[in-house]
């Protein structure tokens, strides 16, 4: 589960291949209300999600090998979709957007790869911008990544091989 950053919506993902997505009923209350559910939204269990820090838009990755980009609205619309070479476990969307409008994300792979991808801005494309080398990356699934709050081109990630990563993106995000 994740809240937005604005927090005004909570979504939920599942098991069952579905997501939720909740809209805080009024400021300052802790009343959601469910105002979209897609049964069908990935063919595998889905893994985990995260938000844009514009709140414009959220992201699922599934077992099912993609990370699909959703809009942030009660439509729900899908407007990008992404595939991997094996299982998505983990994705996180950094807190700041670069200097040209676009958004980064880092994604982990059930075989231990961190995949940095870059998309939005004049175009709703999201693609892979670079990989984390495999001695900086995992051995086994990558369970969890999160961006830094306070330093947003920074992320750790979490793997079932009992190591947690700490990498930096250059800010000319060339490499890792």
């Amino acid at each position: 589960m994740r809240f937005s950053y604005d927090d005004l919506w909570l979504l939920s993902v599942s098991r069952d291949r579905s997501f939720s997505l909740y809209k805080r009923s009024a400021p300052g209350t802790l009343d959601f209300a469910l105002v979209h559910h897609n049964e069908k939204a990935h063919t595998r269990i889905i893994w985990a999600c995260a938000f844009t820090p514009d709140n414009l838009f959220f992201a699922t990755c599934s077992r099912d090998k993609t990370v699909k980009i959703w809009s942030l609205d009660k439509a729900a619309k899908l407007v990008s979709s992404l595939d991997f070479e094996d299982n998505v476990t983990a994705i996180d969307i950094a807190p700041k957007l670069l200097d040209d409008g676009r958004y980064i994300a880092v994604v982990g792979l059930e075989n231990g790869s961190l995949i940095a991808l870059t998309g939005g801005g004049a175009s709703s494309n999201w693609s892979v911008h670079s990989r984390v080398p495999k001695p900086l990356s995992h051995t086994a699934a990558v369970q969890r990544t999160v961006f830094r709050p306070d330093h947003p081109w920074q992320f750790a990630s979490a793997g079932a091989d009992h190591h947690v990563r700490i990498n930096s993106l250059s800010l000319s995000l060339n490499n890792l």
